[in-house]
C-alpha cells in the first residue's frame, strides 16, 4: 500500500470519528517535513467559521514544505474534499508543498499550491 493511499485512508478514519456531522465527515492528515503527523477534523461552531475546517485546525500543527492529505465521507464512500476557498489561501501561507484529496470512491487528485499563481 502506498503511502498516499495510507494517509487517505487514515484521514477517512478520522473523518468518521467525527459523528456531529449528519451530510458528510471531513478528515485531514499533515506529513510533516520531519516525519510527524498531524490529524483533525471537522468540528462544530457557533457561527461559519474557517477554523471548524479540518485542513485549518491542522495547518495550526504544520511546517513549511509538509504534504497534506484530505478525505470526506459521504454516504459511507469518498467524496470530493478539494479544499475551499478560505482553506486554500490558509494552505498557501502556509507553504504546504503538495495536498492529496479524495474525489469519489477510489480516486483521488493531487494539487501542488506552491507551483500556481494567485490569481486576482
Amino acid at each position: 500500500m502506498s503511502t498516499t493511499t495510507k494517509m487517505l485512508k487514515l484521514a477517512s478514519e478520522i473523518a468518521v470519528s467525527d459523528i456531529s456531522k449528519k451530510n458528510f465527515y471531513l478528515g485531514c492528515v499533515i506529513l510533516r517535513t520531519d516525519g510527524a503527523v498531524v490529524t483533525a477534523h471537522n468540528g462544530k461552531t457557533e457561527k461559519p467559521h474557517p477554523m471548524k475546517h479540518a485542513e485549518a485546525r491542522a495547518l495550526k500543527k504544520a511546517d513549511y514544505g509538509c504534504t497534506m492529505y484530505v478525505a470526506r465521507i459521504a454516504q459511507g464512500d469518498w467524496a470530493n474534499a478539494r479544499p475551499c476557498k478560505k482553506c486554500e489561501l490558509l494552505i498557501r501561507n502556509r507553504g504546504v508543498k503538495k495536498v492529496v484529496y479524495t474525489i469519489s470512491p477510489n480516486e483521488y487528485g493531487i494539487w501542488y499550491p506552491m507551483k500556481e499563481k494567485l490569481s486576482k
